[in-house]
């Protein structure tokens, strides 16, 4: 289902610096598909980059329709900025103080990527000047051509262009880096950076954890409907050894401690052994010359043992 663009012909007073989505207790379910979201409570505040992680089909398009309203939740309720979605008119003001990435089919074919950013600028009245806008997002060379002779690329940058172009407090971006080359993902990531400090929330569905890594504040992983992790990236986290994965000394540990091995890597868990056990395990690797670092888990880390383990 599509996100739900609304038409802003008036605008009330600009909203207050101070702006947050509240879930509660939110459920829902489809006729093929029981508890896609099961119970999900929320606080999200401004100034945030709040990445949104899960495989692929397990709910996370889900969970920001439910924000924007294109999916009514079976039990529990959604706020913005303390506005609930009651009323018709309730609807529009809340969709004054949020916008969403687009959906390929929300294109149209026939007019400029220029004049999709100038149709975004005036749905929401924003102050946003188009023309730097494309100059920071390096689209200069196709912003003027009609957009069915985009690349996905230039459509993806397009469609981040016409989220910002909206000045919304609340952004949405799903999976806003799809197709894009090392380079562009590094400028839209910068441009996310810059949202954020300039008091922005914005959500991010990703699966590109590395980039979630070094742009998020926050991290969410969504399993069986429910939140599974609530990672503040700025915290202070512990460490766990990760080392190449040699059965011989892997077998010395208590099996509690070897939390994952991947990819001829293993994961171990250095709670699960004392300070001389650590010790003598670190000496021993160095005596069989084998590689390993002690450091915080990745992303990549969390997802396979929230996920695959």
């Amino acid at each position: 289902m599509p996100y739900t663009v609304w038409h802003i012909n008036t605008v009330e007073e600009r909203w207050s610096c101070h702006i947050m989505i509240k879930l509660k207790d939110v459920e829902l379910s489809f006729p093929n598909k029981k508890h896609v979201l099961n119970d999900v409570s929320l606080d999200l505040d401004q100034k945030e980059v709040v990445g949104l992680v899960a495989p692929n089909g397990t709910g996370k398009t889900t969970l920001l329709n439910v924000i924007m309203n294109n999916l009514k939740p079976d039990h529990g309720f959604v706020e913005i900025d303390g506005l609930r979605y009651e009323s018709n008119r309730r609807i529009k003001e809340i969709h004054q103080r949020i916008c969403a990435f687009p959906l390929e089919n929300e294109l149209f074919g026939e007019l400029s990527g220029y004049e999709h950013l100038k149709l975004y600028k005036n749905m929401w009245q924003s102050q946003v000047e188009i023309t730097k806008l494309v100059n920071i997002l390096k689209m200069g060379t196709y912003i003027s051509q009609r957009v069915d002779t985009y690349s996905l690329g230039m459509e993806q940058r397009l469609c981040f262009a016409m989220v910002v172009a909206s000045d919304t407090p609340i952004m949405l971006l799903d999976e806003a880096m799809n197709g894009l080359d090392p380079e562009n993902v590094a400028l839209i990531s910068g441009q996310i950076q810059e949202l954020r400090d300039s008091g922005k929330l914005v959500i991010m569905v990703s699966h590109l954890l590395d980039n979630l890594q070094s742009l998020a504040d926050r991290v969410l992983f969504l399993r069986e409907g429910k939140i599974a992790q609530d990672l503040n990236m700025h915290e202070r986290r512990d460490n766990f050894l990760k080392m190449h994965a040699a059965p011989s000394l892997l077998s010395k540990l208590h099996a509690d401690a070897v939390l994952d091995v991947f990819q001829g890597q293993a994961l171990i868990d250095l709670k699960k052994m004392d300070d001389a056990a650590q010790r003598s395990f670190v000496l021993e690797l160095m005596a069989n010359n084998i590689s390993y670092r002690i450091e915080p888990l990745s992303l990549a880390d969390e997802f396979r043992l929230t996920f695959h383990r």
